[in-house]
């Protein structure tokens, strides 16, 4: 792919919809971010390898610290449902799922990010 189709295809699966429409300097930046960090061709099969191949869903319940699992529903990348398996399986976890929001949640939905983490935190001191 060009960097082109790279950053605008990043850009169409980190965010939602409608906020591209609203902030649509996001894809030029992120076309010009693929322009100056080509791909690694080495690294990139194994990151590929890592994602797909990785596995701890039967691990999950042996976490005992404290866990938010916060997401955005429209995540192109990884669906909103992981997190729910995520949050079903770590006892006591957490959900907030952030709508409307992609995988940038953060971006999106700043405040509410912000309140979801600070809230959490502040109840784990």
């Amino acid at each position: 792919m060009t960097p082109e189709d790279r950053g605008k295809a990043l850009a169409e699966a980190a965010f939602s919809k409608g906020y591209l429409e609203k902030h649509p300097e996001i894809i030029a930046s992120m076309i010009e971010s693929r322009r100056r960090r080509p791909i690694d061709n080495t690294a990139f099969p194994h990151r590929m390898k890592a994602a797909s191949e990785h596995n701890t869903y039967d691990r999950l319940g042996e976490i005992k610290a404290p866990t938010l699992v916060i997401t955005g529903k429209d995540d192109a990348l990884i669906a909103w449902e992981n997190s729910r398996i995520l949050s079903e399986r770590i006892k006591g976890a957490e959900e907030v799922i952030l709508e409307p929001a992609g995988h940038c949640f953060w971006m999106e939905k700043p405040q509410e990010s912000h309140d979801a983490i600070a809230g959490f935190i502040g109840k784990h001191k």
